[in-house]
């Protein structure tokens, strides 16, 4: 079985925002917000950040720590 893997970073190779599994079959999925205090960029402030918790509620857990 294939998965498919996301994730979305603070800009071009800054620190991981968060992650997210899928298998084919549409089994279970994973998905995982990783808490992050520094600066964001401006582009993904604007763009990714407000779409973070846009998963199913089943999928919705605190954010990870480092």
């Amino acid at each position: 079985m294939r998965y498919f893997l996301d994730t979305e970073y603070n800009g071009f190779g800054g620190a991981l925002l968060s992650l997210a599994l899928v298998p084919e079959d549409d089994s279970e999925e994973f998905y995982a917000i990783i808490a992050h205090d520094g600066p964001l960029d401006p582009w993904v402030e604007r763009h990714v950040v407000p779409f973070l918790d846009m998963v199913p509620e089943r999928l919705k857990s605190p954010p990870l720590s480092r």
